[in-house]
């Protein structure tokens, strides 16, 4: 009788990211982790790749924080992304593709109209294309461009396309304009999508609403809480939160304060309608302290 073995491992994500992006362009690579930098210097210096720096993070922070990237993943929550021509490109995920949508927006640039529909487009390539790989977005992925009726104009936007995923590790292909106007975009599926680790369903409307995990907010609040630290003793911290968050919070109020590791503080929350996801503030004049009573929701002298 055959007994099952293991036929192919293609690693970890750790060594799988460092088998894809080390021998790419890099300047530098940071880890927290001792194990890890030990293991990113040997692959260094196994492939000849000397140009590239390993170094080791060692603070409080997360190191995702510290250098401002998780601001950037909850940018990526926006389904609408400005461009500098004032145009801006609509990103909308549904069961059976993505479809990125171009539109003119207040691009007040003084061109002839068939100048300014491709310079706008010619943005937007660029930025759809950066959007689906910091995204992840795999799959099939229609673009629908301002309408161009100039070959000409069309396949230098096709060009743009083509030149931005060529530093994607991602295998991608790009079609021609359809009749309608539209561009498909293949890539092939590997990892999820990013928000499969940031998202997830709404627990109110019960339909196709999503929000930011709370978990990951907590996460993103402590790192918060630890950059105020780096500056001044924190004993008293002021949270504004979506008031979308408030049953859950409140529901076990001593569960999100070990989660945002804030058991020496004394905690006030003020849930708001929309506005930022979250909002973290010291306290530290006493008369701000008082205003602010009525949401204390948590005192360590207690």
């Amino acid at each position: 009788m055959l007994k099952p073995k293991l036929l192919y491992d293609n690693g970890e994500v750790f060594y799988r990211v460092l088998r894809e992006e080390a021998n790419t362009d890099l300047d530098e690579i940071i880890t927290n982790d001792k194990e890890y930098y030990l293991e990113i210097k040997e692959f260094l210096y196994e492939n000849e790749n000397s140009h590239t720096k390993a170094e080791i993070y060692n603070k409080r922070q997360n190191l995702f924080s510290y250098f401002g990237i998780e601001k950037d993943i909850i940018q990526l929550k926006n389904d609408k992304v400005y461009l500098k021509s004032g145009a801006y490109i609509v990103i909308n995920k549904t069961e059976a593709m993505n479809v990125i949508d171009v539109n003119s927006g207040k691009n007040t640039r003084h061109e002839t109209k068939r100048s300014s529909i491709l310079n706008s487009n010619l943005e937007a390539a660029k930025e759809a294309a950066r959007q689906v790989i910091l995204r992840n977005l795999s799959g099939i992925i229609v673009v629908d461009f301002i309408d161009m009726f100039s070959k000409e104009d069309k396949d230098k936007v096709l060009k743009v396309l083509d030149e931005e995923f060529k530093r994607d590790n991602r295998k991608t292909k790009v079609y021609p304009f359809t009749q309608l106007g539209l561009i498909q975009i293949k890539r092939k599926r590997t990892d999820s999508d990013i928000y499969s680790y940031i998202d997830e369903r709404c627990p109110r409307c019960k339909g196709s609403g999503r929000r930011i995990k709370l978990s990951y907010i907590s996460f993103l609040i402590k790192n918060e809480i630890y950059k105020i630290e780096e500056q001044l003793k924190l004993e008293n911290v002021y949270i504004e939160i979506d008031k979308e968050y408030k049953k859950d919070i409140s529901g076990d109020i001593i569960k999100f304060v070990k989660e945002i590791d804030a058991f020496d503080k004394r905690v006030y929350i003020n849930y708001i309608q929309k506005g930022e996801v979250f909002k973290v503030e010291p306290l530290i004049f006493e008369s701000k302290r008082k205003n602010l009573e009525a949401f204390k929701v948590y005192d360590y002298s207690n």
